[in-house]
């Protein structure tokens, strides 16, 4: 196995379920709203408009990093993050969304924001620590995002000035926010899009500093019955994201980290300690199977390879399970419309 294929195993958190599809939708929308063709997003991934819609499986960091970076080179505007933000209805964030906003205090909500926002995406630590001030609600990236942080932060901002404005009824002011990435050229977009906040620039975590009065306001919207079951179905949705999310995510981890070329249904199904039959029949309550999965993961990570590396397409074809590099080129086309060495001219890094 060539240096590239080590380096994509060190590495392979990139192409891991990390992101609930519900932000790429919020994502296409935009594009279209701007009257471009969603599959203009789409080019260089794995993903369709149809699978997006249809699936409630988490898609991953580099299968996200990839509509993000064709969606910015169709709109030209590196603050693509703050105006997608404004778009970001409560519901994109599931359950979690729901108890944010029907929440007893403000306090309340940023707790369960702390504790269940893993449920949504988990590519961060949130933590909520009491300070002098009222409260520090800081986010630690667990692997580093790197162009997308300029993108991806400011839809989190968006998310926090939408749950205060809709549990308080006003506008916050005023609140500390800091940033880890240096002041951009366009900086004054920030005030522009959202002036209730304090921004500096260049910090070692993005945090956000929320005073006591505004978290001991109680919520315009709270509703006890409903907040008791949105905390019922976080937890969980919780439980479910500890064992590594639903079967079919699992399926998809383990196969990202293993050699797919030896990876059968058997071996599969005994590494997460079921029958053949039982995970047939979970995969199929998902609505996919074995097969299904282990073709996704071939097609990302040779994705992933012929846009990130310089190994040869035969290097790539036997590290996705492919002997015959004539078959792997032929079932690739079918995946991506065009050949291997194709994909890689059109959509090298």
């Amino acid at each position: 196995m060539t240096g590239d294929i080590d380096k994509l195993h060190r590495e392979n958190w990139w192409l891991q379920p990390s992101i609930h599809p519900s932000y790429a939708r919020i994502l296409c929308a935009y594009i279209k709203n701007n009257g471009f063709a969603i599959e203009r997003l789409l080019i260089g991934s794995t993903l369709t408009w149809q699978t997006l819609l249809e699936q409630q499986r988490f898609i991953s960091f580099e299968q996200f990093r990839r509509l993000v970076l064709n969606a910015l080179a169709i709109m030209q505007k590196p603050w693509l993050g703050l105006e997608v933000a404004r778009l970001l209805p409560v519901s994109v964030h599931g359950s979690l969304g729901y108890g944010a906003v029907t929440a007893p205090t403000v306090k309340s909500a940023f707790k369960l924001i702390e504790q269940a926002m893993a449920t949504r995406i988990t590519l961060f630590n949130f933590e909520y620590q009491a300070t002098d001030f009222g409260a520090r609600f800081t986010i630690h990236e667990r692997s580093p995002l790197q162009e997308l942080t300029q993108v991806m932060y400011p839809m989190l901002l968006g998310s926090f000035c939408d749950i205060v404005e809709k549990t308080t009824g006003k506008k916050a002011a005023s609140i500390p926010v800091s940033l880890p990435y240096a002041k951009p050229e366009w900086s004054a977009k920030y005030r522009e899009f959202f002036p209730e906040f304090d921004y500096t620039f260049s910090s070692e975590h993005f945090f956000v500093e929320i005073p006591h009065q505004l978290l001991n306001t109680h919520s315009l919207t709270a509703d006890d019955y409903a907040y008791r079951n949105a905390l019922r179905e976080c937890h969980q949705l919780i439980a479910i994201r500890e064992q590594g999310g639903a079967l079919s995510e699992r399926i998809k981890t383990h196969l990202f980290s293993a050699n797919v070329l030896c990876s059968s249904q058997a071996q599969v199904a005994s590494a997460m300690g079921m029958s053949v039959s039982t995970l047939i029949r979970k995969l199929k309550s998902e609505h996919t199977s074995f097969q299904a999965l282990l073709n996704e993961v071939r097609a990302e990570l040779a994705c992933w390879q012929l846009q990130n590396s310089k190994a040869s397409i035969e290097s790539i074809a036997e590290a996705v399970g492919f002997i015959d590099t004539s078959n792997f080129s032929r079932v690739f086309k079918g995946w991506m419309g065009c050949t291997p060495s194709q994909f890689r001219r059109l959509h090298v890094s």
